[in-house]
C-alpha cells in the first residue's frame, strides 16, 4: 500500500488529505476515512512544461522524418539535414526530462 499523509493550514484550522497513487487504484479507502470526513479524488495531468516539451518534440520529429524521407543524409556529420541544411535531431536521442527541465516555469502572482 502506497499512501502518504499531508497536512497544512494555520494554527486555527488544520486540513488533512490522503494522497493516493496509481498503484492504489481499486483499493477501498472507505474503511480508512472517518464518516464525518470527505474524500476527494483528483487526476493529475501533464504539467504545462510537459505539454510544451511534447509539442517541441513533435516538431523535432516532423523535421527529422521529412529529412529522412528526403534522404538528406550528411555522412560527414553523421546526421540528416533539414531543408535549410541544418542538422535534424533524431527524436529518439532527445532526453524528454531534460527538455521539460529546459522549459521555463511560469509563476503566476498570488
Amino acid at each position: 500500500m502506497n499512501k502518504k499523509q499531508i497536512s497544512e493550514g494555520s494554527s486555527k484550522e488544520r486540513k488533512q488529505a490522503l494522497v493516493v497513487t496509481q498503484e492504489d487504484e481499486r483499493f477501498n479507502w472507505n474503511k480508512y476515512i472517518p464518516k464525518d470526513k470527505v474524500a476527494l479524488v483528483a487526476e493529475v495531468g501533464p504539467t504545462r512544461e510537459e505539454c510544451q516539451a511534447r509539442m517541441r518534440l513533435s516538431a523535432v520529429y516532423k523535421v527529422f522524418m521529412e529529412a529522412k524521407d528526403a534522404k538528406r543524409r550528411d555522412n560527414e556529420k553523421k546526421c540528416y539535414l533539414d531543408s535549410q541544411g541544418n542538422s535534424a535531431v533524431d527524436p529518439d536521442v532527445v532526453d524528454f526530462e531534460a527538455l521539460v527541465a529546459a522549459i521555463p516555469t511560469v509563476m503566476f502572482p498570488t
